[in-house]
């Protein structure tokens, strides 16, 4: 039998895939391009939340995960920048939101290291809240092979699959 705080990870990762998967549905309806943008952030985000806890206890990993986190996500913020440029995007606003986007790094570690470093739990809501979306935003927008023509069902079984397996792998 689960126990509550394994209900509690399934619900928060099951949460981030739904979310995703309305987010994605309304960037849809509005015409607009924004699935790349909005996965990176949401992977920078838990990256800079973790990098603020973990500084509170030990600085030399935090100097490592600082510079993990700036060489992984320079590519996924050039494909979000190329996917808001080809979705129209006039300049002046896209390089506005490309040089604001760094801001929320300072932010959230500032969080993490104030607030998440001595509550483990929401830290690692939050983090499979995220999980769920980045997978959902995978297998719809990123392997394109995945998914059907105006189908987004795919996606979300994806997130449920692995679902299963989190919840298998806990009980």
């Amino acid at each position: 039998m689960a126990s509550p705080t394994q209900g509690r990870a399934a619900l928060a990762f099951l949460a981030g895939g739904v979310a995703f998967w309305l987010l994605n549905g309304w960037l849809k309806r509005r015409g607009g391009s924004g699935a790349q943008y909005a996965g990176m952030l949401l992977d920078f985000f838990p990256e800079a939340l973790l990098l603020g806890a973990s500084g509170a206890s030990d600085p030399r990993l935090a100097t490592l995960l600082a510079l993990l986190i700036a060489v992984q996500n320079m590519p996924e913020g050039f494909a979000a920048y190329q996917e808001l440029r080809s979705g129209g995007m006039r300049q002046p606003r896209l390089w506005t939101l490309l040089l604001l986007t760094p801001l929320v790094g300072p932010g959230a570690a500032w969080l993490g290291e104030s607030f998440f470093s001595t509550h483990e739990h929401a830290l690692a809501g939050i983090t499979l809240f995220c999980s769920g979306g980045i997978l959902y935003l995978i297998f719809e927008d990123i392997a394109p092979a995945a998914h059907l023509e105006h189908r987004d069902y795919p996606a979300l079984g994806a997130v449920s699959g692995f679902l299963v397996g989190i919840v298998g792998t806990m009980v």
